[in-house]
């Protein structure tokens, strides 16, 4: 077992920053939420990233298409996205 401190691992979790491209806030207008969510470019990626979306999102996507069918989030999508923004 690694011996690591609580201390350590908690000062670790409340300072992480998030990772680039992977659910990054980019941008609140009157509680709509701007995420770049460019980096989830598989099924399973996008589905956790939709379930965690709390309010109006307007989506930012990107990424070169793993042949994935996204066919079954669609009605998430609906539930969940106000806008999607498509990169690359």
């Amino acid at each position: 077992m690694l011996k690591i401190r609580k201390q350590t691992i908690r000062e670790s979790l409340e300072n992480f920053q998030g990772v680039e491209h992977r659910l990054e806030q980019v941008l609140k207008i009157n509680k709509v939420q701007y995420i770049n969510d460019s980096k989830a470019t598989n099924v399973n990626a996008t589905y956790y990233a939709l379930e965690s979306m709390d309010a109006p999102t307007v989506w930012i996507v990107g990424g070169v298409d793993k042949g994935n069918d996204y066919r079954e989030l669609f009605p998430f999508v609906n539930e969940k996205v106000k806008a999607i923004i498509c990169l690359g």
